[in-house]
């Protein structure tokens, strides 16, 4: 699971991560190499790719990317200072949440940003108001089924009010460009990516019956990338949809771009951590670890599993195992990386351990989309 490329720099660089836990290590090399996989794969041009900011914002993650000439989508105010902070044009931002608040909308559209996510009639009217004569695309329901996460419930229109709302659209003066689906977070069901592209080519065919033409389909994200072999499975997906992808350029003469996120980043940076105590108790050996779930990681409160490797299995096989239980340093007794996690006999206080991957969502999830915490005020 661990790439070659962040391996080799984690060998490299052991005795900087000695004196430097808890940190996550970040490897620009392993972003730049997933960048041109996905993009090869798909046979997509730097301008379909809008990576999805929300998974990793940080600035390093932003740097390469831009660097790179990869568009980005943004779901937040917070997301936007983010784009302005690094000088991303705002031709190269898309606005993809379909119900945003009103005064982000306004932010938006006077950075230059001209393209917004829609799913109701009421975002339609917002989007009049804050940011008129802007370009639309319709967020469809769709089905996640293989998804870790699901995200079919909370946005998305269903097949049968596309036409319509589409139409409704030009009635506000704003100009319908494209539509799009996302098929949840880590959705390795192959087949899933070509039904969801099927049942788009049939919105297609009756816009087009209706006289409406767009610029685009946008399959959103939720590539795999989480304990999986990344690189396998999309080379699948790519397999089954790029002949539709082919089709649906060919007959409607539309671009087609994409939202990736954790396939980008999730195996570009690790977690090290330094054991700082070892106990038996209950039967148990407890490793504590000197940072917890809290710090990132809380996703494991919702059954995420990440793998937890010590530090000396990057260079050699460990033959003899103990079971431990991985704890941080919290006063939580619900703080645990793992209840059972196989290390060598031989680990002891001072050593390191990773937790991996640690790209995405995890920095992120300080501020998730970047929302801000609500200030505290006294009254």
């Amino acid at each position: 699971m661990l790439p070659e490329i962040l391996k080799s720099e984690l060998v490299k660089n052991s005795s900087v991560i000695k004196k430097n836990t808890p940190a996550i290590f970040f490897s620009k090399n392993q972003l730049v190499y997933n960048y041109i996989y996905f993009k090869e794969a798909l046979n997509f041009k730097d301008e379909d790719i809008f990576y999805s900011t929300k998974t990793n914002y940080e600035s390093s993650v932003i740097e390469v990317l831009n660097d790179l000439n990869s568009n980005f989508e943004i779901a937040s105010l917070g997301e936007l200072q983010i784009m302005q902070k690094h000088g991303i044009a705002s031709k190269r931002i898309l606005f993809s949440n379909p119900v945003k608040i009103p005064s982000h909308i306004n932010c938006a559209y006077k950075y230059g940003i001209k393209t917004f996510a829609f799913d109701t009639k009421s975002e339609l009217e917002k989007i009049q108001i804050y940011a008129p004569n802007s370009k639309v695309f319709l967020r469809l329901a769709i089905q996640n089924d293989g998804a870790e996460w699901k995200l079919e419930h909370k946005f998305g229109a269903n097949k049968a009010e596309a036409v319509d709302l589409l139409a409704l659209a030009k009635q506000y003066n704003l100009t319908p460009c494209g539509i799009s689906v996302h098929l949840g977070w880590n959705n390795h069901k192959v087949g899933n990516w070509s039904s969801a592209l099927k049942k788009m080519e049939d919105i297609l065919k009756k816009l087009a019956e209706n006289g409406i033409s767009l610029e685009f389909i946008n399959i959103g994200g939720g590539f795999p990338a989480h304990n999986i072999n990344q690189y396998k499975v999309l080379t699948e997906i790519a397999k089954a949809i790029n002949p539709i992808f082919k089709r649906i350029k060919e007959k409607y003469a539309l671009r087609i771009i994409a939202e990736p996120g954790s396939f980008m980043v999730a195996n570009t940076a690790i977690l090290a951590t330094e054991i700082y105590d070892i106990i038996q108790r209950n039967s148990k050996q407890w490793i504590f670890a000197n940072t917890g779930i809290m710090q990132g990681f809380a996703w494991i409160l919702n059954n995420l599993k990440y793998n937890i490797l010590h530090s000396s299995d990057l260079e050699k096989d460990t033959k003899e195992i103990s079971n431990f239980v991985l704890t941080g340093p919290t006063l939580d007794s619900h703080d645990v990386f793992s209840n059972s996690v196989s290390l060598p006999k031989t680990t002891q206080i001072g050593d390191i351990l990773y937790v991996f991957p640690a790209g995405a969502y995890i920095n992120s999830s300080k501020e998730y989309n970047k929302f801000p915490f609500p200030e505290l005020k006294i009254i």
